[in-house]
């Protein structure tokens, strides 16, 4: 490789420094075509999905490889999915929470964004890019259920606490009651006493 500056900008205006910088993003991507098969993808997707290399998805249809199954394992139609709705419709979709399937049949959760990819006004297929967001979840779901404990044991402390104050409620209107008792024996005992002399 000519190391010289305009060697340098040569790679920087070529289809192979695009494919180098799509190559190092942290995100999956991967191209398909009007009919849903795969064009093109990078080493993310391929590594996120369990693939050794792009030649095991060129050509494939990308819903039925890593798309087909919902969570719950119901089948996943493609007239639903949200990535074929970006070339169906030629409009942008995005979907916060998804699963995904890599080649050993395990799945993931992600975050999917699918735009169409369009020449002049002929819809040429879309774009689909994607994130493991599984430890994301798993810190959501763990923030979850602290706070669900947390909201528990203050639901708890408040009940000790109303039932303490019920208790103290009692025994301040006892002693009021005791006291009060405590005076009219008093003054009985000075009529009584009056009443003797």
């Amino acid at each position: 490789m000519d190391n010289t500056v305009d060697g340098i900008q040569n790679v920087i205006d070529s289809e192979e420094y695009l494919r180098l910088m799509i190559d190092a993003t942290a995100e999956g991507i991967y191209a398909i075509d009007t009919r849903g098969n795969c064009t093109k993808c990078n080493r993310s997707a391929l590594w996120m999905l369990g693939y050794q290399n792009e030649a095991e998805l060129i050509g494939r249809n990308m819903h039925h490889q890593v798309h087909h199954t919902q969570s719950d394992g119901t089948h996943f139609h493609e007239e639903d999915c949200l990535i074929y709705k970006a070339f169906q419709t030629g409009k942008g979709s995005h979907s916060p929470e998804d699963i995904l399937w890599r080649k050993d049949g395990t799945s993931f959760t992600a975050e999917i964004w699918s735009f169409p990819i369009i020449k002049g006004s002929t819809l040429l297929g879309a774009v689909v890019t994607f994130m493991d967001i599984t430890k994301r979840k798993e810190t959501e779901n763990e923030l979850i259920a602290l706070k669900n404990e947390l909201e528990r044991k203050v639901e708890e402390k408040t009940r000790e606490l109303q039932e303490r104050i019920r208790e103290l409620e009692r025994f301040h209107d006892a002693t009021i009651h005791r006291e009060l008792r405590i005076k009219e024996l008093r003054d009985e005992l000075a009529y009584l006493k009056s009443k003797m002399n």
